[in-house]
């Protein structure tokens, strides 16, 4: 009785199912995060006899995830799977949590976002201080990518005004009557907000600029890397030593200075328009100045000129495509034209060479060494009454007219010449053992016809006698 009871037991103990259990270790973690960093963690993974999909869970429009399987299946542990978990630009400062989930196992991941200490943003104040004249913004992130933001400009009398500055650039003209000091503040969200003091140049600093106002010659409109140069002069004819900055879209910024001839060269001496060239379309702002003179801005529209040429290719002008078959090429002098395009012919060669109406003829294409190609695609044959479609497969297609004619095969595969073919079908030949035959029959016909009428002939002469 009692063996029966224990064999009752260890039956009711296989009979119970296996309950599935995945796993996830270590089940929850912290992180501390800036708006745009990340930081990676390893988690061990473990399924049992089951197909589990991933789950993602809370403040997830904040961050970005990567590095998780879509799904895990089977038994087993994957183990040090390495996650990768990103604050987006733009997070706001805060707690958040994130849930991951495979099947039961769950991962719970606490994030805060904080912006305390994170990159500034470079906030650069150029053009003129003195009242009347235009002061200029530039915004840029830590990689020294434009920024979009907002400058706020608090005048002597208490007001404030705002102006935006989209594409992380842009400008205000300081009223005629500010006394200054001015205070500054640039806000660009996701960054540190950062104020300035600036000191406008007052009448009495105006009249220390003894040298008079800086002049600035260059072009208004150029095209992208067209040769140009950008003088400086003053009252003195040209003004060496004029520190120079240019302001350009998505970022660009050039530092230089005049030369003793008032030309604008880098740290490096390389003119600036000639070994320095501008390839962006857009609009360059350019600022001067020197102690004891009053500075100057000009600004340079750099766009592509309308193509004077049956075309152009991308560049000095706007690009203009030459017809179907033609390639636009340049010329020694730099103008453009349109130029053929060869491509490679082929030639088609139908057997029999001289075939009769009913005949199979088969079309072969090759190159003009006389190699065969298998080129693919749909041909035509041409003759005086019609036009009849032929499909070429590995260079090879055929057909069959049942009529005497003149003919023309036609193939145009792509990157090459079109290929013709001329040829004729001629009429049928009779068999020589037709001949025969036929000639056989008529003889034969005509034997009995001259037996028949001999005979004819004997009896009418053996009636005559009788």
């Amino acid at each position: 009785m009692k063996r029966l009871t224990l064999t009752l037991a260890v039956l009711l103990i296989l009979a119970i199912p296996t309950v599935n259990a995945a796993t996830i270790s270590p089940s929850s973690f912290s992180l501390s995060l800036k708006e745009g960093q990340s930081e990676t963690k390893l988690i061990n993974i473990s399924v049992n006899n089951e197909t589990c999909n991933l789950q993602l869970t809370g403040d997830t429009e904040y961050f970005n995830i990567y590095g998780l399987p879509n799904s895990i299946s089977g038994t087993g542990t994957i183990t040090n799977i390495p996650i990768t978990i990103q604050a987006k630009t733009g997070s706001p400062s805060g707690s958040y949590s994130l849930g991951i989930s495979y099947c039961d196992a769950s991962l719970d991941v606490s994030v805060n976002i904080n912006q305390t200490g994170a990159c500034k943003i470079i906030f650069n104040i150029l053009g003129s201080k003195e009242p009347g004249k235009t002061m200029a913004f530039e915004l840029l992130d830590c990689d020294y990518y434009p920024k979009d933001g907002n400058i706020y400009v608090t005048r002597s009398d208490g007001t404030t005004e705002r102006i935006e500055c989209s594409g992380g650039f842009c400008t205000w003209v300081i009223p005629p009557t500010e006394e200054g000091p001015l205070i500054v503040r640039a806000v660009v969200p996701g960054y540190a907000p950062v104020t300035r003091q600036v000191t406008l140049t007052t009448p009495a600093n105006i009249t220390q600029n003894v040298g008079g106002s800086l002049m600035i010659t260059a072009p208004t409109s150029i095209a992208p890397n067209e040769n140009f140069q950008i003088l400086i002069t003053s009252k003195n004819g040209p003004e060496p030593f004029v520190q120079v900055q240019v302001i350009g879209p998505e970022g660009y910024t050039f530092t230089g200075m005049t030369d003793n001839y008032g030309i604008v060269r880098d740290s490096s001496q390389k003119i600036f328009g000639v070994g320095i060239k501008l390839d962006k379309e857009g609009i360059y702002n350019v600022f001067a100045k020197k102690e004891g003179y009053e500075p100057a801005n000009f600004v340079i529209t750099v766009e592509r000129k309308d193509c004077p040429y049956e075309c152009c290719l991308p560049g000095t002008y706007k690009e203009k495509a030459c017809p179907t078959g033609y390639e636009c090429k340049q010329k020694d002098d730099g103008s453009y034209y349109c130029s053929k395009i060869e491509l490679p012919e082929i030639d088609i060669v139908c057997r029999p060479e001289k075939p009769v109406a009913g005949d199979r003829v088969t079309c072969s294409i090759y190159d003009e060494n006389g190699n065969k190609l298998n080129l693919s695609g749909e041909g035509r044959v041409i003759t005086d009454d019609e036009e009849i479609a032929i499909n070429f497969n590995d260079g090879v297609a055929s057909f069959t007219y049942s009529k005497p004619t003149e003919f023309e095969v036609k193939f145009k595969p792509e990157g090459y010449e079109e290929g013709v073919y001329r040829g004729e079908i001629y009429p049928a030949k009779v068999p020589i053992w037709l001949f025969i035959t036929v000639g056989g029959i008529l003889v034969f016909i005509l034997f009995f016809v001259w037996t028949l009428g001999r005979k004819k002939r004997k009896e009418t002469v053996t009636k005559l006698e009788m």
